[in-house]
């Protein structure tokens, strides 16, 4: 649509430049004048909407549901062997302060549930100082094994996290108890790739978000099949292919 937009303008613009000329000899050309410059508006702006985003309620709405396809997933791959269990999904602080942060989040645990097959989820994020920036601050600098610790501490009772701000750097030591919760990954946060694999040796952590190299970006997300929309941007990273992944 963006180049016909340009096509439409180009042909608005030549029908000005041909009645310019013949407005000299033939008054009444003015009129159809008039007609090719809203030709040309119309063209500019099919282009400029295009440029910009074209539907972009419809582009914010897809990217949704790409995110909330990870969700799903993690579901479908801690039901295998943690189904049942009390599950503590972590994301960013303030998740719940505005309308539309909170939705999305909400969304994201819906799908986790659905794929699941359980509601016993518990949404929280570490604490952070009160005036925290949560749009400049850099959470990765606040989250180290000590805020997570606190955070594992108020929620002693779950037996499985889902983390959508990954894990700190240091925080491998938090999982070495055989009790310590079963975790799965949606992004990587600051933990080196080397503790990864450690901790999926040992089962403790149950899978985690990977990318494709060569995703296509222009294929929409299904809303009926998540599990399905996934596989179009990301990968599966679990016990069964960790070895041959990238750990970073």
């Amino acid at each position: 649509m963006y180049y016909v937009g340009i096509a439409i303008m180009v042909v608005g613009l030549l029908g000005l430049i041909f009645c310019a000329k013949k407005q000299r000899v033939n008054p009444a050309m003015q009129s159809i004048a008039y007609i090719f410059a809203i030709v040309m508006f119309v063209g500019l702006g099919i282009s400029l909407y295009e440029q910009m985003g074209g539907d972009t309620v419809g582009d914010i709405e897809n990217e949704r549901l790409f995110l909330y396809s990870r969700s799903a997933v993690a579901g479908k791959c801690l039901k295998v062997d943690n189904a049942g269990k009390k599950v503590l999904f972590i994301t960013n602080p303030g998740w719940n302060k505005d309308e539309v942060r909170k939705e999305q989040v909400e969304k994201q645990v819906e799908a986790f549930k659905a794929a699941y097959g359980s509601g016993d989820v518990t949404i929280d994020s570490i604490p952070v100082p009160p005036d925290f920036d949560e749009e400049n601050g850099a959470l990765e600098e606040l989250m180290t094994d000590k805020e997570l610790a606190a955070l594992l501490k108020n929620h002693s009772d779950v037996q499985v996290i889902v983390s959508d701000i990954g894990l700190p750097e240091k925080s491998e030591r938090l999982f070495n108890k055989k009790d310590a919760p079963v975790v799965f990954l949606l992004s990587q946060g600051n933990i080196s790739g080397k503790a990864l694999v450690r901790l999926f040796k040992s089962g403790k952590v149950a899978g985690m978000v990977g990318y494709k190299n060569k995703a296509d970006y222009e294929v929409k997300a299904d809303e009926d099949d998540l599990i399905k929309s996934f596989e179009v941007r990301y990968i599966l990273i679990d016990k069964n292919n960790y070895t041959k992944q990238q750990l970073d």
